[in-house]
């Protein structure tokens, strides 16, 4: 498991498998080698938690995604700009 610390202070617990849909995080752990903890300063708490439950859901959907058949992810309209961003930034 590996420690995602948000810019204001929530603190998530992913799996490395479900991390490494980000190549931005994947780099990150590759470079610092021993440290299971990622401080993104940049990220809000709220952001961050839909980051990673989209990052569970493509997880559990991966058949389906290969396939062409993909559920729909909620997304809060409020949300979807930063997201979109945050999506970039992680390269996810």
């Amino acid at each position: 498991m590996i420690r995602l610390c948000s810019k204001d202070g929530w603190i998530f617990h992913v799996s490395k498998s479900v991390i490494e849909a980000s190549k931005t995080l994947k780099a990150m752990l590759e470079f610092q080698n021993t440290d299971k903890s990622i401080k993104l300063d940049n990220i809000s708490g709220i952001v961050l938690e839909k980051v990673c439950d989209y990052w569970y859901y493509r997880d559990h959907h991966e058949q389906s995604i290969s396939k062409g058949n993909i559920p729909e992810f909620e997304i809060d309209k409020d949300m979807a700009v930063e997201l979109l961003l945050v999506a970039d930034y992680l390269d996810t």
